[in-house]
């Protein structure tokens, strides 16, 4: 019983001491090019929209998918070798 309420203390930890979530992490590479609000929203609706699901259940092997349903947004909104570079960001961002 003890194990398992401290195994979520060491989860969130680990999130925290890695730099948050991969959402939060996606967000915070986008929200350089686009604004902190606008990345927030942008990984909440595009997880919706690309994975059908919500951001906080994203792991490291949707960053792909993830970015892949993000690619048609950032290529209006910044230009297609902006784009991309944001897209290798990402990538690098998770060691990818």
């Amino acid at each position: 019983m003890r194990f398992e309420s401290n195994a979520g203390a060491f989860l969130a930890y680990a999130r925290e001491s890695m730099g948050g979530t991969v959402a939060d992490r996606i967000a915070r590479r986008l929200g350089q090019y686009l604004g902190p609000h606008t990345g927030r929203v942008a990984v909440k609706t595009f997880a919706q929209r690309g994975l059908g699901r919500g951001p906080e259940t994203l792991t490291i092997e949707d960053i792909p998918a993830m970015n892949d349903a993000l690619r048609p947004m950032l290529r209006t909104l910044l230009g297609k070798q902006r784009s991309e570079l944001v897209v290798q960001h990402i990538l690098q961002e998770f060691g990818l």
